[in-house]
């Protein structure tokens, strides 16, 4: 997710993982109540056996936003590699960038902080301890510890850091009080896999890249059922005074700050201005809250709605990589590219900025098709793949061309792997509208889980 390196920071890579206990979006399926698929069927979704709609491709019409005026109370803007970022020497390709505003529980003692990733591959807000100025309030564990976080991701970073309650207020809507990470990596004594032996800890904004994460995925909370009933998931810790840390069950868990609002909390929408495929200086974009609650958030008759499993995943097929059956998938603004099988689009020269990238020769114009669960419903969508090296090499650093290989090796034991997933990262979000739905709350689109294209 940085360093200009593609790596997707959406699945914990804690022994829990293996085990198959709900950690995070890729694998909470063990953990979470199913969804109903059928739910996805009307009145958006083709019935089965029905015409498929036409390819669905990315606006090239006029910008699909505008921040530039006021704005309605339910719209969050952002920018990628725009003015709500960092310092750009710090910034990494296609960083999408939004502010909070987080306030001392029940006070007008308040501030706003910038450059915070928007994530629809996580769930709930982490800041670094270093930038949160105002009083927070410490959560505390049956133990009369401090409840504590490790969160580990397949890029194989990872934030650490004690879990605090603070007021959260996004765009114009009230302000709910919500539990947050500080991430702090010297906090107590840390696991191993949130310490340097094991993955690359999140230790300043400067090394980061950013000044905090909000997660906003369809699960709305980070850990779910398993961190209530089983100290060891290894996920949160109770800390006591002298430093030491254990595992520990808990019923307080980050949490999506959209799904703790009073109204406009079923889902979000993401629209993205359309760049060139060979990138951009910046894009603007806006993260509309709700779903059909508003005339702004309200679908139009052509959307369609993909069901997702209890993982929060789809399938796609992508033939122009070589594979005919479908492969798990999900959209993730957090992620830089598309992680998708390469085929036989080259891979980028090792040991250069561009390492693990797509190089193709000339832009690739090209297709998939994506699946509901249980495939009650497709449709089919382009995209293309740009030359990594000579994007990263122009500083458009916004390119919706961006593409990193996807290793399926062997495909028969791959195809249930947490790490064969298509990623469907930011590039696949320029010029689009992506509804996502929360995981038990309805709208027109059906019933979360589900992608709405």
């Amino acid at each position: 997710m940085r360093n200009f390196k593609p790596t997707l920071r959406m699945v914990c890579l804690s022994t829990v993982l293996l085990s198959a206990v709900a950690c995070s979006i890729i694998t909470k399926s063990k953990a979470r109540k199913s969804s109903d698929p059928s739910s996805a069927t009307a009145p958006h979704s083709p019935a089965p056996g029905s015409p498929q709609p036409p390819l669905v491709a990315p606006s090239s019409g006029p910008p699909l936003v505008d921040n530039s005026g006021p704005l309605e109370a339910n719209v969050v803007p952002f920018t990628v590699n725009g003015m709500l970022c960092g310092d750009p020497k710090f910034q990494y390709p296609n960083q999408p960038c939004t502010s909070v505003t987080i306030c001392q529980p029940g006070t007008s003692a308040c501030q706003t902080i910038n450059n915070i990733v928007l994530d629809t591959g996580s769930s709930g807000l982490r800041l670094f301890a270093s930038v949160v100025k105002i009083t927070t309030t410490p959560v505390t564990t049956a133990a009369g510890g401090r409840l504590t976080e490790c969160m580990s991701y397949t890029g194989l970073a990872s934030d650490w850091g004690p879990i605090a309650l603070v007021d959260v207020k996004l765009g114009g809507e009230p302000s709910t009080q919500v539990p947050v990470q500080l991430i702090d990596s010297t906090y107590a004594t840390p696991p191993p896999l949130c310490t340097a032996a094991q993955t690359t800890p999140d230790v300043s904004p400067e090394q980061a890249g950013f000044n905090g994460i909000l997660g906003v995925s369809m699960l709305v909370q980070d850990c779910g059922i398993a961190c209530t009933t089983n100290a060891q998931v290894g996920i949160y810790y109770s800390c006591s005074g002298d430093g030491s840390c254990a595992g520990t069950t808990s019923a307080v868990q980050l949490q999506n700050p959209v799904a703790l609002l009073p109204t406009d909390n079923n889902g979000v929408v993401f629209r993205l201005n359309a760049v060139p495929t060979t990138g951009a200086p910046h894009a603007d974009g806006q993260m509309i809250l709700g779903i059909s609650t508003r005339p702004n958030n309200s679908p139009p008759a052509s959307i369609v709605t993909l069901a997702a499993d209890t993982r929060g995943e789809i399938s796609s097929t992508y033939p122009g990589g070589g594979i005919d059956l479908p492969l798990r998938a999900r959209f993730d603004s957090g992620s830089p590219d598309m992680v998708i099988p390469a085929g036989s689009v080259p891979i980028c020269a090792p040991n250069t900025r561009a390492s693990g990238y797509l190089c193709p020769q000339e832009i690739v114009n090209t297709s998939a098709t994506m699946y509901s669960n249980a495939k009650v419903a497709s449709t089919a969508v382009t995209f293309s793949i740009a030359n990594a090296a000579a994007v990263l090499e122009s500083k458009a650093v916004a390119s919706s061309g961006l593409a990193s290989a996807l290793s399926i090796t062997p495909y028969s034991s791959a195809v249930d792997s947490p790490f064969t997933v298509i990623d469907w990262g930011l590039p696949f979000f320029f010029g689009r509208s992506i509804y996502f739905g929360f995981e038990d709350r309805t709208s027109t689109l059906g019933k979360g889980p589900y992608y709405g294209l």
